[in-house]
Order: C-alpha cells, then structure tokens, then sequence
C-alpha cells in the first residue's frame, strides 16, 4: 500500500511540475520623453559599432582576396539549397490571447513624456539560462519632437527565480543640421544622434508580481504567470497581429 501510495504521489507530482512549465510573458517597453531629466545625465551621442572584420585594410581592394571571394559566390549559387534546420524553440512558445496591461498601457501613452514603444503577451516553456530564447526587438517612437529607436532581445530563464534579461540598445535621435560643409544635406533638417544607452541588467522576479525595471530613457514593465501545460497549447490567437510593437 505505502508503495501503491508513493507511486501515486510521484505521478502527481511529476504531472504537476510538467504542468507549471509553461509561462505566460507579457512585457511593455515605455519610452521616457522628458528632455528635462534626461538631459540632466551624461550620455554618449552613440553607441561604438562593432568591426567589420571581413572589410580591413589588407584586404580591400586586393586583387587576390576579390578573386577568392568571387570564387566563394560562384559555388555559393551552384549549391544545392539545404533543408531547413528545425527550430529549437518549436513548441517552446505559444501565441497568447489579449493583454492585461492594455488599459496601463494607455495611461502611459496619455503622459506628455512617456509613450509605449513595445507591447506583447506569449506563452513560453521558459528554459534554464544556457537555453534561454532571445526575444528579437526592434522597434522606433517619436514624442516631444525627439525619436527612440530600440533594438536588441530580451530573455527569460530559470533557476531557483525566474530573471529577466534585457539586452537593447537604445539610441535617441533630435532633428536638427549637420553643420558639415561636405554633406549635401547638411542645409536640410534631419534626424541627428542625441544620446545613446546600452541596457543589459537583469532582474531576478517571482512569478504572478508586476515588475518594473526603471531606467532613465526606459521602462520595462513585465509579469511572468504560472499556465497549465494543456491551457498552453490549446491557446489560440495570433501574437503580433493584435499587440502592439513591431
């Protein structure tokens, strides 16, 4: 009997831990307006662009390296296509219906120095760190006559607490001229580097609580929930065509 009763216990059990695998997401990005309080910070006007090791001096123009690169292009077409890799994340991640902070996220928009940039709701199988799936952002917003653009992921793990993960990069941009006598259009308005943020702190959470990562040119607002495992995959719904965001 007492065999019979721990064999059934860890049936439940393991039905219980499969069953709270799957996660429903939501996250808004709000963008913060204020020129007052922003530029009472130091910021660079960019962020420094990574190298482009295929294009140094050595190799440039090089009659040998464009030859072999030629070559590379020729085989590159007669190549059979290959078939395409499975996804990894297939059946990690599941569209999910309506957006809990819609009514929030309007509030926020209503703000002279605030507008939501990025709003999306799923349901995610979320995985330990080493397999934690990148959410891919890239996303642009203008008020008060200065534009946000954000590019970047976000991503969820867990261990003992579920975190969060942002890693953007946010550039802000202000019309205005050049001043530089070999551009062309130096003499016409145009969108001009303001100041630049990298935003890479993550955040340890606990499940069903909002949580808000404040940054001065961003907002993260995000709430993780527990979803049956048969909910998940039942969940019907199209993601990106009712949210908002790109």
């Amino acid at each position: 009997m007492r065999i019979l009763t721990a064999a059934l216990l860890g049936i439940i059990f393991s039905y219980s831990a499969c069953a709270a695998e799957f996660y429903r997401v939501e996250v808004v990005l709000i963008g913060y307006f204020d020129e007052n309080s922003a530029a009472s910070e130091h910021w660079p006007v960019t962020l420094e662009a990574p190298l482009d090791e295929t294009m140094t001096g050595d190799t440039v123009g090089d009659e040998e390296f464009l030859l072999q690169q030629a070559d590379a292009e020729v085989e590159n077409l007669n190549e059979t296509p290959e078939t395409e890799a499975p996804d990894p994340t297939a059946g990690l991640l599941h569209p999910a219906q309506g957006l809990d902070f819609r009514s929030a996220a309007q509030r926020f928009d209503y703000r002279q120095d605030m507008k939501v940039l990025w709003h999306k709701a799923w349901l995610e199988n979320i995985q330990p760190e080493g397999q934690a799936i990148p959410h891919e952002i890239e996303v642009a917003g203008e008020k008060n006559g200065v534009e946000t653009e954000i590019t970047g992921t976000i991503s969820l793990h867990k261990s003992r607490f579920l975190h969060i993960v942002p890693d953007l990069k946010l550039q802000q941009y202000v019309q205005g001229y050049t001043d530089n006598p070999d551009d062309p259009y130096s003499a016409e308005r145009q969108w001009l580097p303001l100041r630049a943020a990298h935003i890479d702190r993550s955040r340890r959470m606990r499940s069903n609580e909002i949580h808000y990562l404040d940054h001065p040119l961003l907002g993260i607002l995000v709430k993780v929930t527990p979803v049956e495992a048969a909910d998940a995959t039942g969940t019907s719904g199209t993601d990106s065509a009712s949210n908002q965001g790109g």
